[in-house]
């Protein structure tokens, strides 16, 4: 019996032993760092002098930047059958900012107590009951400080919201599922 433990014991070291022998680390693979994009600009604009004024980058950026995330670009229209209502345009006049939710698909569709919310300021607006958009229309909110002219349903906030680039808006369903971000580009053309 002695000889057999023995055994046992002799051939568990060297199991221990031979799976703790010296591998190979391995090494890994270098990927691809080109992820060129067919059409280029260098940011902000090509063959473009922009002073401080006009935006708010104080030098000129060699890193070439994919057209779509260039300020100003309109971008095309999602697909309907992902997502059938929008954050579609965006518009400042006067004092007043305007933002359009629209339907774009080809059917009616309810957004009674959907929710637009701004992580910025941490506020939200919740759309009033019964509201239904037929396709191609939309929905405004106002924000403003006089407001006064428009529907009581439609005021969000005193004052603009989507004002700098890169500020958002997110655009959620009745159970508060985010359906839609927008993203605010200002136009950098006069």
């Amino acid at each position: 019996m002695k000889t057999f433990c023995k055994f046992l014991l002799l051939v568990a070291l060297t199991i221990l032993i031979g799976g703790c022998k010296s591998q190979q680390t391995l090494q890994p693979q270098s990927q691809s760092t080109d992820m060129s994009f067919t059409e280029q600009n260098s940011y902000p604009v090509p063959n473009a002098i922009l002073d401080s004024n006009q935006y708010p980058i104080q030098s000129a950026q060699e890193t070439p930047v994919p057209d779509y995330l260039i300020p100003g670009f309109i971008t095309m229209t999602p697909d309907a059958s992902l997502t059938s209502i929008i954050v579609s345009e965006v518009c400042h006049e006067d004092d007043v900012e305007s933002i359009y939710i629209k339907n774009i698909s080809s059917t009616t569709q309810e957004i009674s107590n959907y929710m637009i919310y701004s992580p910025k300021l941490d506020v939200r607006k919740i759309f009033p009951s019964n509201l239904v958009l037929e396709p191609g229309e939309s929905f405004v909110l106002y924000n403003g400080a006089n407001l006064e002219k428009y529907p009581e349903a439609q005021r969000w906030l005193d004052a603009p919201v989507l004002t700098d680039t890169l500020d958002e808006v997110w655009l959620t369903n009745s159970a508060a599922r985010i359906l839609y971000y927008f993203i605010y580009y200002p136009s950098i053309t006069p």
